[in-house]
């Protein structure tokens, strides 16, 4: 099957997919490194990683420890939420 390019039209030769017009273009880009991407503002999309429940018996009564883990689906950042309480009955965010 033969593919065209959108850009200039002509016939594509090489087996990448990309025409020669957009080889010389993409020479010319500098590359873009994380450090880079990670100083620009993000609009973070945080999705559940992990939820860690934990408690520790003492003196009559539990320490009920909950860590939710979260990252950003765009720039990667991880964010924790952490809960604890003492309670002698398991509280409802746990």
């Amino acid at each position: 099957m033969e593919q065209y390019c959108n850009w200039c039209g002509k016939k594509i030769e090489t087996t990448s997919g990309i025409c020669s017009c957009r080889w010389e273009s993409l020479k010319n880009i500098e590359p873009v490194f994380v450090t880079e991407l990670k100083d620009k503002e993000c609009e973070h999309k945080f999705i559940l990683l992990e939820t860690i429940r934990k408690s520790y018996y003492e003196n009559h009564c539990t320490k009920f420890v909950r860590i939710d883990r979260f990252y950003c689906e765009k720039c990667l950042e991880q964010k924790e939420t952490r809960k604890e309480d003492w309670c002698r009955e398991t509280p409802e965010w746990y």
